[in-house]
Order: C-alpha cells, then structure tokens, then sequence
C-alpha cells in the first residue's frame, strides 16, 4: 500500500478501520526504487490476520487494543536502480562481488546412437544487492518465536 495511507493525517479513518479490523502481523517498507522504472510511490507491505468476533467483542467492550509484536523491517536495496537496472553487491574496492555456481549441462552428443552426456560445469555469477531477498527466512523465524502457526 502507499505509504500515503501509513501517514497521512487525513487518512486516519482508514488506518483505524484497519486496526479495528484486524492486527498487523508485519509492516515492510519498501527501497523506493522498488516499483521503478515504472512508478516512485513509496510503499509498504502490511501483513494483517484478521480478529476474531471474540477479539472485536472484547476491544469494543473495554475499548482498548490488546498490545502484540509486530514484525518490522526496512529494505534499502531492491535489486536495481531507479531506471531498472540490475544492482549488484560490491566489496570495500567497489568490485562486484562474484560466486561460484555449479550447474548441470545435458548435451547429446553427436554419434549415431544420440546419447546425451550430463557434464557439470561451474560459473561465477554477480550477486544482487537486493535485501528482499533475506526477509522471508527472518520472518519465518520471527513468526516462530510469537508462536503464529500459519
């Protein structure tokens, strides 16, 4: 969602309705490079579970939220810059930081009997500077340790 709705004084009616609704299990804000080439709105991921009638009930009745961890998490690097080009990790020279792959490669080979050769091969392969690629692991783990089963 924008992060319009996050802040804006004149959209609090909505945050509101949000946490009235449901509880905010995460809030991820997004490198605002994110969306580009194509779009600059600065934007965040909320992830909500919705409230039981039970839990509605109870904050109506005593008008008062239950407090719960929330998830939070900043990313900076998206992966690419604002024209969409690919970014990667560099080391403190400023070189690009390589890694070894290994990858499988069929081949048939040309004798009559068309028999295909597996060879393994390795490569060296740029690393993204892309955070997004780290938060599902430190959610799951954070989820874990506040017992949320989903």
């Amino acid at each position: 969602m924008p992060d319009s709705i996050l802040g804006s004084p004149g959209l609090g009616h909505i945050r509101q309705w949000l946490l009235g609704e449901a509880k905010i299990i995460a809030s991820l804000d997004l490198d605002s490079d994110t969306f580009q080439p194509h779009t600059g709105v600065q934007t965040s991921i909320l992830i909500l579970q919705k409230k039981s009638l039970e839990e509605k009930a109870e904050e109506q009745r005593t008008r008062i939220l239950r407090p719960y961890n929330i998830f939070m998490a900043v990313i900076d690097k998206a992966g690419h810059d604002k024209r969409g080009s690919n970014i990667y990790q560099r080391d403190e020279h400023g070189e690009e930081i390589l890694i070894e792959v290994n990858e499988t490669v069929t081949e048939l080979s040309k004798t009559a009997d068309g028999q295909t050769t597996v060879k393994s091969a390795k490569r060296l392969e740029k690393v993204p500077d892309d955070q997004t690629r780290a938060v599902p692991a430190v959610f799951t783990e954070w989820k874990r340790n506040e017992g949320i089963a989903w």
